[in-house]
């Protein structure tokens, strides 16, 4: 009984390699199709990068398909010794209608604004409204701060540091009213 289960075995792994193989034979010209497919284009990028223009040489990269169908994105051969010339060249162009095209730009921008009434700001009415309304101040010396007793300016600050120096009233009964 064991035997029989041996070959049984044999026999089904015979039959799976046999419709493997059927498979693969199948599958043999399309494969040997891509293979000449990727050999004509490989051939056809030599000749393009053996020529002295870069710019073919990159357009026929990009117009062929990528070379490998199992990797995801397509491979770029760039040759170690390719010039950038013409690129460098575009850049430059680039550059000079860039700054061009700038300079146009803001001497029309300068003309509007010379040409464009300029109106009061608002802050200078408001300094002519508060210069109208204002009065003189006098301040008694004997009420008076401390600092300006003695005729000087003081600020924000200076008050601030000068009242944390002094003892303040704790008691509102403390304070003089």
């Amino acid at each position: 009984m064991r035997q029989c289960e041996v070959k049984e075995m044999i026999l089904a792994r015979e039959e799976a390699a046999v419709k493997k193989a059927k498979e693969l034979l199948e599958q043999l010209p399309s494969v040997i199709s891509e293979l000449k497919r990727r050999d004509f284009e490989l051939q056809r990028l030599e000749r393009l990068s053996q020529a002295d223009n870069g710019v073919h040489f990159l357009q026929g990269i990009l117009s062929t398909t990528a070379l490998s169908s199992s990797s995801s994105s397509p491979v770029l051969f760039v040759h170690p010794y390719s010039s950038f010339h013409l690129t460098n060249e575009a850049v430059s162009n680039l550059i000079k209608e860039m700054t061009h095209l700038c300079s146009l730009c803001f001497s029309n921008i300068s003309e509007h604004v010379k040409t464009a009434e300029i109106l009061a700001s608002p802050g200078s009415k408001m300094r002519k409204d508060l210069l109208q309304n204002a009065s003189k101040l006098t301040l008694n010396p004997d009420t008076a701060h401390v600092s300006l007793r003695k005729g000087t300016h003081i600020k924000l600050c200076d008050l601030e540091e000068a009242m944390s120096e002094k003892k303040t009233f704790s008691y509102s009964s403390n304070r003089l009213t």
